[in-house]
């Protein structure tokens, strides 16, 4: 899977203490599932993701508890293939802009 990341997805990035959890949830969680269809509905997405539609975009949600990890995301299609797009990371606070 290819992926995107947008110039407020970088700020976000460097901004967070540690990258541990993200990189698990990206690497580990989440590649799968749009391979397998997810985001077409052919198969749920996994549930320790809590990922949910929000207009155009999706939320992911890795962590409640210290430190919230939520991630805003956006999927395309590119000569057949999906592309993520990242475009924030961080804690609850990303979906105040």
């Amino acid at each position: 899977m290819k992926y995107v990341r947008t110039p407020g997805f970088l700020i976000d990035l460097r901004r967070l203490k540690s990258t541990a959890s993200y990189l698990w949830a990206v690497h580990e969680t989440l590649r799968p599932a749009p391979d397998a269809g997810a985001h077409k509905g052919a198969v749920p997405w996994l549930r320790v993701l809590r990922v949910h539609r929000i207009g155009a975009n999706y939320s992911m949600t890795w962590s409640f508890a210290g430190p919230d990890g939520r991630a805003l995301f956006r999927l395309a299609e590119v000569a057949g293939e999906t592309v993520v797009v990242w475009l924030r990371v961080g804690n609850h606070g990303i979906y105040d802009s």
